[in-house]
């Protein structure tokens, strides 16, 4: 059978290995991560092995690890190949006071600013550099983004 090219490129599925590691690692580790879904600790990582190029997690596993860690990782990743966010029900989570949304704006910003000013001393925007970036944008969205859609509610 005649196989045809690939609709995502190797830095894709590379995206999607390392969002499964940083899954996996928030999970507690591999150990922890196989004993509250149903394949083995180096399965898991091969899932997230740069080495072990066409080997992934299945969805259901993905479930398992983001509902335990409440993280949202790979479905993340994925959105983000579809040119998408991923963006929580307005109150599927404990509604924050005010001030405590305040603060995490600030301090997610902040980090935000930390790492353009990191990479632009650093001499320019290396691959890295824009990951880095891009975690700490989309860290400062997970803030936003409750607070933007409970705005619109009437």
């Amino acid at each position: 059978m005649t196989r045809l090219p690939r609709k995502t490129s190797e830095s894709e599925r590379l995206a999607l290995k390392v969002a499964t590691r940083h899954l996996v690692d928030a999970c507690g580790g591999g150990i922890n991560a196989a004993s509250i879904t149903r394949v083995g600790q180096q399965k898991l990582s091969d899932y997230g092995n740069r080495n072990v190029a066409d080997v992934f997690a299945g969805i259901d596993v993905i479930a398992d690890l983001e509902r335990d860690c409440g993280e949202l990782f790979v479905t993340r990743a994925l959105a983000d190949l579809a040119a998408c966010d991923v963006v929580p029900r307005p109150g599927s989570a404990a509604p924050l006071a005010p001030a405590d949304i305040l603060a995490r704006m600030i301090r997610e910003s902040a980090d935000v600013s930390a790492a353009i000013a990191t990479a632009q001393a650093a001499g320019g925007w290396t691959r890295e550099m824009r990951a880095k970036i891009r975690k700490e944008i989309l860290d400062l969205y997970d803030v936003l983004a409750p607070l933007k859609a409970e705005m619109e509610v009437e």
